[in-house]
């Protein structure tokens, strides 16, 4: 997966994220459709700091952490 596939989805999930959070009252099948869009994302990272080492930072065990997941 390339890296513009990877932003490309985290600028739709923090897009949708906002969008519904400046609404007052949120469904409960809205947060399932978060969460499951979440763990989505997770798998994609996973599966493309898998394929492609240079994902992970030099002398260092942890993958680099995406910007979107400051906000979980």
């Amino acid at each position: 997966m390339l890296q513009s596939d990877r932003n490309h989805f985290a600028i739709l999930y923090n897009t949708e994220r906002e969008r519904l959070e400046s609404l007052e009252k949120i469904s409960a099948q809205t947060k399932i459709n978060l969460s499951r869009m979440k763990n989505r994302l997770a798998e994609i990272d996973f599966s493309f700091g898998a394929q492609n080492p240079a994902g992970f930072r030099k002398g260092a065990k942890k993958a680099v952490v995406p910007e979107y997941y400051k906000y979980f």
